[in-house]
Parts: structure tokens; sequence; C-alpha cells
């Protein structure tokens, strides 16, 4: 699925410098104009699993060196650890993403409802039976 926040005219630049320094422009946009975390989500998502298998075999190492049963558990428990916090990981960005994709699929919609609220009073008594004899609701003021 195409990511929703971003356009054909969005294309990122080709090479290393130029994703960098987007990538960098981005990360200190401080009026928050694009959404950087969509485009994030892989990268955290393999540093994510990178750190859960170093964290599960420094435990079992750590483990071994205090005795060699607790270190022969942990071994056989070490797998089930990193594919929990895997999984843990894997819920919670989706759930970001969820959420992101949930925001911009609400500013389309009420973008479309802005143009169909213009359009109602054309329908005459369609508008009336539809928002009552005050109309449909006005749209909020511009923010500056």
């Amino acid at each position: 699925m195409a990511e929703p926040n971003r356009s054909a005219a969005d294309t990122p630049p080709q090479g290393a410098w130029a994703l960098l320094r987007e990538f960098l422009r981005e990360l200190f946009d401080f009026q928050f104009t694009t959404f950087l975390t969509t485009r994030m989500l892989p990268g955290v998502y393999g540093f994510g699993i990178a750190l859960a298998a170093l964290f599960t075999v420094y435990v079992i190492v750590l483990r071994f060196r205090d005795s060699t049963p607790e270190g022969l558990a942990w071994l056989a428990i070490g797998p089930l650890m990193f594919f929990g916090l895997v999984t843990a990981l894997r819920i919670t960005l989706e759930f970001v993403l969820a959420v992101f994709r949930v925001a911009w699929y609400v500013e389309q919609v009420a973008s479309h409802t802005e143009v169909v609220s213009k359009e109602i009073p054309r329908f005459g008594s369609l508008g009336t039976l539809l928002f009552g004899k005050a109309g449909p609701p006005k749209s909020p003021p511009p923010k500056n």
C-alpha cells in the first residue's frame, strides 16, 4: 500500500547525500509539514530487530558466565524472548502507522465534506431535509 501522505511529485531524490540532506531537513522541520515517522518505520523496525538480537545474545552469554545449566536454560528460552520482543515491536509500530493513516484519511474525508457542504444549497429541499431549516453547518474560519 502506498503511503497516503506522499504523492508522485514527492519522490525522494537519488543519492546518499541527497537522502541525508532531505532526512535532516525534514527532521528539523519545526512546522511539521510532512510526516517523517511513516518513512522511518522500516529503519526503526530493522534497528529494533538488531537490538533484540543483541540483547538476547547478551543475556544468554551473561547467564553462561554465571552457570552452565542456567546458560543452557536461557539458550532454550532466548529465541522465545527474541521473537516476543520483535513481535511487541512490530505491533507497536503497526499501531503507530495505523494512527498516522487514520489521521490522513480523516483529513481527506474532511476536505471532501467541506466540498459537499458547499454544494448542498444547490439541491434545495435536499439541504433542508439533511440539515433542517438552519442549512448546512458553517465551515470554521481559516487558521493563520
